[in-house]
C-alpha cells in the first residue's frame, strides 16, 4: 500500500505537468516547469540503481522542488 500512495503521487504530479506543458503557452513559468520535470526524472532513474530518497538532503530538496512545481502549476490555473 505504500507503494502505490507513493506512486499515485508521482502519477497526479505528471499528469498536471502534462496538462500544463499543453495548455500553456511559451514562458518562463512553463521553462521551469519542464526544468524540474526534467531534474525529477533523472533523480527518479538515479533512484532506479541506488536508494536516493532514503538520504534526507536529497528527498528534502526533491519534495521542496515538486511543491514549488505543483504550486506553479496551480497559480497558472488560478490565473486563467
Amino acid at each position: 500500500m505504500g507503494f502505490v500512495a507513493f506512486f499515485l503521487i508521482f502519477m497526479e504530479i505528471t499528469t498536471q505537468v502534462f496538462h500544463f506543458v499543453k495548455t500553456s503557452h511559451t514562458g518562463l513559468r512553463k521553462s521551469l516547469v519542464m526544468a524540474l520535470s526534467g531534474a525529477a526524472l533523472g533523480l527518479l532513474a538515479n533512484a532506479v540503481f541506488i536508494d536516493v530518497f532514503e538520504s534526507s538532503k536529497i528527498a528534502f530538496i526533491f519534495w521542496i522542488l515538486m511543491g514549488i512545481l505543483v504550486g506553479m502549476i496551480k497559480l497558472k490555473e488560478e490565473n486563467v
